[in-house]
């Protein structure tokens, strides 16, 4: 099973438990001027790339879910932020997904 798949899995069961969203990110690219040509290609003029998404180690998953805290606020909910990272049997964390992970749990 691929990672993707056993994110698809997780979201799938804790769906009613808690509220959990698939990390996206990727490159694009913008410029000065962009323009589509006759043929549907586009000119990207003094183009620059840029990145999209979240900070490098983000877990795979994240969202939250809801916690009734005690005592004295007995009743009132609060969100809990919820972060996921997958692995597949032969995956490895790297460095700055350690760090994630770190910083979440403390």
């Amino acid at each position: 099973m691929s990672e993707h798949d056993i994110q698809n899995k997780i979201r799938q069961e804790l769906a009613g438990h808690a509220f959990i969203f698939r990390v996206n990110v990727g490159t694009g690219w913008t410029g000065s001027n962009v323009l589509e040509l006759p043929d549907g290609n586009i000119l990207i003029q003094s183009p620059r790339r840029f990145n999209t998404g979240v900070p490098k180690g983000f877990s795979d998953l994240f969202g939250w879910r809801e916690v009734t805290i005690t005592p004295e606020m007995v009743g009132q909910k609060i969100a809990q932020f919820v972060a996921i990272e997958v692995k597949t049997q032969r995956g490895k964390v790297r460095d700055e997904q350690s760090k994630f992970i770190d910083a979440v749990n403390r």
